[in-house]
């Protein structure tokens, strides 16, 4: 049967407030975020989007059986949602969940990039997000990954295997699939125990970017359309993945648009072309037809020129090797208020507002310039708080330690490499051996 595997993602980042060089280090500095604004944005958004699309979604869920969608949600925007708008949104997540027609699924705490610059960090904040998950929507996630944009490779996909993930969600884009279909289950080629599970990058763009495009050719995009390009395009047994923005449904796409009539549609014209709803926990349970090797960064903003727009530019590699730098002395802090403020230091939006390549509708920013000062004053402020809550023998000893570790870390590569090898060599071996 064709399936359709619909996910939303959430997030929102913490935006920072402004912050003097002259508060670096001064007692008044107070917090980093700028509490009023983001209470705002977070209100406006849920309001004309997350709460109406909740209502949405739990009247289709109880209308139709069959019908299933995913939910990626960043730790975050969970903190927000209690923060700025109240128990009730979280509430609402939850009678989701209790149709049992409702998976979430992991991702990095903090929606950041951690994956690129400490796997050690980036562990840490999907164990968070599971907690957090379990705890605030009291369902278990599954153990289905996907890094903000999508963001993929070889070495992120052997990471996830060595934290028990069971599937990737990486975007379907051409470079990466080099003629291949994005609507079959793949095996990572770096790991063989983690499904690769595509986003069809046409229709869900078609969906999220141009559906009140009235320029668009594709207008008006109605959903017996989309149904009909999905029954199309799949062969039986076929599984078209659209992932896409929550904040498309009133947000991105007002209600005036009639984006939420789109979606009410849906379950009704798929189950006349009989089509089935299916989750990523169900598709990893699928055979796969041959595997996928990513030996490059890829994500959802791929492109034969750039693969990378959160890291192209001095601006943004600096701060990542900032974040590199200081993931071990975090590790090993106990201050809840330090650690708080390092995952809203981490999140994707703070390196796209220094994106100089292109402007962003998003940023709260008048230049990616200012957005670099204002980020690398706060976090000067952040080095000097972490750094108060060692003595300074004992930051002397953790900086002994860590040097340790990693001459340790580089041996122990060294001798699994080793190990690998003479594997290969005696796997040979008694190859040779059983044709004789």
């Amino acid at each position: 049967m064709k399936n359709i595997c619909l996910c939303f993602q959430i997030h929102q980042p913490y935006r920072l407030r402004t912050y003097p060089f002259f508060d670096i280090g001064a007692d008044s500095g107070g917090d980093y975020e700028n509490t009023i604004f983001n209470a705002e944005i977070f209100k406006k958004i849920a309001e004309k989007s997350y709460v109406p699309a909740n209502q949405l979604m739990l009247e289709l869920l109880r209308k139709y059986p069959n019908f299933r969608i995913s939910y990626i949600i960043s730790g975050l925007a969970i903190e927000q949602m209690d923060a700025y708008y109240g128990a009730s949104l979280a509430e609402s997540f939850q009678e989701l969940a209790k149709t049992g027609q409702v998976e979430f699924i992991l991702e990095p705490y903090a929606h950041s990039v951690s994956a690129l610059y400490s796997p050690k960090e980036f562990k840490t904040q999907v164990e968070k997000l599971y907690d957090k998950i379990l705890n605030t929507f009291d369902i278990e996630p599954k153990k289905v990954l996907c890094n903000p944009e999508l963001i993929y490779s070889g070495d992120i996909a052997k990471l996830c295997q060595s934290l028990g993930i069971e599937a990737v969600i990486a975007d379907g884009n051409r470079p990466f699939l080099g003629g291949r279909s994005a609507n079959k289950v793949y095996t990572a080629l770096e790991a063989d125990n983690l499904k690769v599970l595509l986003r069809n990058s046409y229709l869900s763009d078609l969906i999220e970017q141009k559906f009140s495009r009235y320029d668009a050719p594709e207008y008006p995009i109605t959903a017996d359309k989309i149904v009909a390009m999905i029954d199309n395009e799949l062969n039986d047994d076929e599984s078209v993945l659209l992932y896409l923005n929550y904040e498309l449904l009133g947000e991105r796409h007002s209600k005036e648009t009639g984006i939420f009539e789109f979606f009410r549609a849906m379950p009704a014209i798929a189950e006349e072309a009989n089509i089935g709803f299916t989750t990523p926990s169900k598709l990893a349970q699928k055979d796969t037809e041959g595997s996928l090797t990513a030996d490059n960064v890829t994500s959802i903003l791929a492109s034969d020129n750039c693969v990378n727009p959160w890291s192209r530019n001095p601006l943004q590699e600096s701060v990542i090797n900032k974040l590199r730098e200081t993931c071990e002395n975090v590790h090993i802090c106990q201050s809840n208020d330090i650690l708080d403020k390092w995952l809203m230091l981490q999140s994707i939006d703070h390196l796209f507002y220094m994106d100089t390549s292109r402007s962003s509708a998003f940023t709260p920013y008048p230049s990616p310039y200012d957005a670099y000062t204002n980020y690398m004053n706060v976090f000067s402020d952040f080095l000097l708080r972490l750094a108060a809550q060692f003595p300074e023998d004992y930051s002397q000893g953790i900086s002994d330690y860590e040097k340790t570790i990693q001459k340790q870390d580089a041996e122990l590569k060294e001798k699994q490499e080793e190990i690998e090898t003479l594997n290969h060599i005696i796997s040979e071996l008694k190859k040779q051996n059983s044709k004789r």
